[in-house]
């Protein structure tokens, strides 16, 4: 099934599943009309996700993302094709809202993905940020303010990875810079982005460490280990679409998924 547009959904390192899908003959929403806003940089102090309190000042690092959707909930069927007879229409116009609403609603937000002509899907993750205005004519046209904590679209699908070793090089794709990658350390040791200049160091670990650069977050079997690793920007790292030369000390071994991220 080809959706365009899908709201909610769960997300994993293959992508996002469930949801509701928009524009599609067989989902009971059957339009949508653009996703608007632009994503923008802000070189002053940066909210950190998963930190609280922590205002880093970061080099050209992105602020939230402001976004439109313009919905349309028709009386097509929620299965099967886009019909149904006029004495339950009305029923279930009421019952296509309802489940876009409680999309809506969520309070941890929701995943917005697109559907691209080459197969390829790109998504964000933004929250409702106002009430959410119903017009009812024929049908019910639903307007949705959206705030993205992140600005930009991510792909969808499988994860991107690798494992970086000595001097090596990391490819990224997409058009803007990745700051949000997931580093696993098998290790004590150093990983420094050659022209970049930034160097994550861990010392004293027992196992392998996971350092989340979007989160802000270092985990060691499965508990906080923040002081085992230490950083000198702050905004901790990020890797640049295209060839990124690095460095591994000695014997470490440093796994990275990222996804490439367009604006």
């Amino acid at each position: 099934m080809v959706c365009d547009l899908r709201l909610g959904g769960t997300l994993s390192g293959s992508g996002l599943t469930g949801g509701m899908s928009v524009h599609n003959s067989r989902i009971s929403v059957a339009d949508w009309s653009g996703i608007h806003g632009s994503p923008g940089y802000n070189t002053r102090l940066v909210r950190v996700a998963g930190r609280a309190g922590g205002y880093p000042v970061g080099d050209g690092m992105p602020f939230e993302r402001s976004i439109n959707l313009d919905l349309l909930v028709t009386r097509w069927a929620a299965t099967g094709p886009g019909s149904l007879t006029e004495a339950t229409s009305g029923v279930q116009v009421e019952a296509n809202t309802d489940t876009l609403l409680g999309v809506l609603a969520d309070p941890d937000g929701f995943y917005i993905e697109e559907d691209l002509d080459d197969g390829s899907s790109r998504f964000t993750h933004g929250r409702a940020v106002t009430v959410v205005t119903v017009r009812q004519r024929e049908w019910r046209r639903v307007n949705v303010p959206v705030v993205c904590e992140w600005p930009y679209w991510s792909a969808g699908g499988s994860q991107s990875t690798d494992t970086l070793t000595g001097s090596d090089t990391l490819t990224v794709g997409g058009n803007v810079d990745v700051y949000n990658p997931v580093l696993e350390f098998s290790g004590d040791g150093t990983l420094t982005h050659t022209a970049l200049g930034w160097t994550i160091t861990v010392t004293g670990s027992v196992s392998a460490v996971t350092v989340d650069l979007g989160a802000r977050t270092v985990v060691q079997a499965g508990v906080n280990a923040d002081s085992v690793m230490s950083h000198n920007t702050a905004y901790w790292g990020r890797f640049v679409p295209g060839v990124n030369a690095v460095t591994c000390s000695g014997a470490l071994s440093v796994a990275v998924t990222w996804r490439d991220q367009w604006s």
